[in-house]
């Protein structure tokens, strides 16, 4: 910390402990709802960031690493049999299961009840924007009047992370 001399050793602490990887996680996921929202794509690489980071959190704050590892194993494996049977994509299978890294099983409970809570109500919104559809379309904007059948379940799942990124940010 010796090279930090410039600012407090708690903040010093917080930059180089879990401060920066859940900063990089809230970027990654607001990445990721960017590319399905305008897609319904969400990268592999994304994916296998928010993962990787999310072992290194583990390792950071002293985790359940191998009970993280475990929670996001069955998530995958669920999440693939969901997605074999079309009621989800691959890409968020894959990036709800790299967030279980970082929630572990003490914090997956809530973020698998946010993320549904937020995918339901994005459901309801989904349907109903057609008017405002229309709207943008008498204003010039190049859209469909009907929404597309599928719904970018990575805006949910982004919200339910940075929700958890709350829960997880260290007191200041």
């Amino acid at each position: 910390m010796e090279s930090f001399t410039w600012m407090s050793p708690r903040t010093a602490e917080l930059i180089i402990g879990p401060a920066l990887p859940l900063s990089l996680l809230a970027a990654l996921l607001i990445a990721a709802a960017v590319s399905d929202l305008r897609r319904f794509l969400i990268p592999n690489a994304i994916a296998l960031a928010v993962g990787a980071l999310g072992l290194v959190f583990q390792l950071q704050t002293g985790g359940p690493i191998g009970a993280a590892a475990l929670v996001a194993g069955v998530l995958l494996l669920v999440g693939f049999v969901a997605y074999a049977v079309r009621l989800i994509g691959a890409g968020d299978v894959k990036l709800f299961a790299a967030l279980a890294l970082w929630a572990g099983p003490g914090e997956i409970a809530p973020l698998l009840l946010q993320t549904a809570l937020l995918g339901g109500a994005l459901s309801i919104l989904w349907v109903l924007s057609g008017p405002l559809r229309q709207g943008l379309m008498v204003a010039g904007f190049d859209v469909a009047v009907e929404p597309p059948r599928r719904i970018p379940y990575g805006l949910a799942i982004a919200g339910g992370g940075l929700l958890l990124i709350a829960r997880l940010w260290p007191p200041l």
